[in-house]
Order: structure tokens, then C-alpha cells, then sequence
């Protein structure tokens, strides 16, 4: 529930892009200083394979990168 969410501020909790390389968009965040939740990524339900940007990199919004594995 988002208005137990941020110390009872609410606001957005997580926001995901889909991307055509997850693995390319961790390589470059991390080369930026910037840490994924996951080392690689994780299987994900309905063809998609995932990972995030921590939280703290992303003012506080969990970011999600997503990639189409199947059609």
C-alpha cells in the first residue's frame, strides 16, 4: 500500500523500463559507480528477464530494466 510506503509519504514505489540488453544497461551503470540489485539477471514471469537499480541511486524509486526473452 503506497501510503505506508516512504515513511507514510506514498509516492511512486518503482517504475520499469523495457530495454532490448539488461546485461548491457548493468555493465554501464555499474561501470558508472551505480549498483544493480542482482549480479546478473533473473528470470522474471511471462518471458522477461529483470534487474534493478538500487534505490538509493534512483532517489529513493526502485528502477526496473526488463528484457523480452520470448514472443
Amino acid at each position: 500500500m503506497l501510503t505506508s510506503y516512504n515513511n507514510g509519504k506514498g509516492g511512486i514505489h518503482h517504475i520499469a523500463f523495457e530495454v532490448d540488453d539488461v546485461e548491457a544497461i548493468r555493465q554501464e551503470y555499474e561501470g558508472k559507480g551505480l549498483k544493480m540489485l542482482e549480479e546478473k539477471a533473473v528470470q522474471g514471469v511471462g518471458g522477461i528477464i529483470v534487474n534493478f537499480l538500487r534505490p538509493r541511486f534512483g532517489e529513493g524509486i526502485l528502477v526496473e530494466f526488463v528484457q523480452k526473452i520470448t514472443e
